[in-house]
């Protein structure tokens, strides 16, 4: 059996080394920069992959927690209808090098 704290460890030294920053500007490249679908992907992907507290990712964003938290659940809620968005999150997913532990 896996030991959860080990795991823990583990997962949060392969997420940690992208900042939101980082996050945004390559989501930026893909989606543009003021697209309202940009922020949301952003958003989703900090909180999926990057480790980072919600009031972090929040602050990059300039929204509170609790916003962080319901974007990403209505993003992954959509995600099922719309194949072009699904296509360029595998290619973040490759140029960000994010793994879903």
């Amino acid at each position: 059996m896996i030991n959860q704290n080990h795991f823990l460890k583990h997962y949060s030294k392969l997420c940690a080394g992208k900042t939101v920053e980082e996050i945004r500007e390559a989501v930026e490249a893909v989606f543009g920069r003021d697209s309202q679908v940009s922020k949301k992907v952003a958003i989703y992907i900090c909180q999926k992959y990057s480790g980072r507290k919600l009031k972090e990712i929040g602050a990059g964003f300039g929204v509170g927690e609790s916003a962080v938290s319901q974007t990403k659940r209505r993003f992954e809620a959509s995600l099922g209808n719309d194949r072009d968005i699904q296509k360029k999150l595998v290619k973040l997913q490759k140029e960000l090098e994010l793994s879903n532990v």
